[in-house]
């Protein structure tokens, strides 16, 4: 239920993105290409649409992730969950703030890993970092 919980708000903008990516890429030029070329629909969808199309769910999925975390500490809260979230409370309402500021920089560490991943990941799907590479070789 708490997964549920912090899940179920987030589903309806992974859907639009998932939506709009898909579209975006269906209409590309390297689409329609492979259709006149007698590629099969599910090979040109799952290929070569929902290659491009990811990108940006990869993106929102990892700033999202982050926003779950923060949201767990109200979860944790009303559900009367164990956990960092309810530790942090705890902790401030009983004033031991070397574990409030333990549990933030956790919080801020965990933040900055997701903006991290989700910088890093795009990039050799999409074939960015080998032209860069390349580029910087040839004279």
């Amino acid at each position: 239920m708490p997964w549920l919980t912090l899940a179920i708000a987030e589903i309806g903008l992974f859907q639009r993105v998932v939506r709009g990516s898909v579209l975006e890429a269906l209409s590309a030029d390297y689409i329609r290409t492979a259709r006149a070329k007698g590629v099969s629909e599910n090979a040109v969808f799952y290929r070569h649409a929902l290659k491009s199309a990811l990108n940006p769910v990869i993106t929102l999925g990892g700033l999202e992730l982050a926003v779950i975390i923060g949201g767990a500490i109200v979860t944790e809260t009303v559900f009367g969950l164990d956990g960092v979230g309810r530790l942090a409370i705890n902790s401030a309402l009983e004033g031991d703030f070397p574990v409030v500021i333990g549990t933030t920089i956790f919080a801020a560490a965990v933040f900055v890993l997701c903006n991290l991943v989700v910088d890093v990941i795009p990039a050799p799907r999409s074939g960015r970092a080998l032209r860069r590479r390349h580029d910087r070789d040839v004279p």
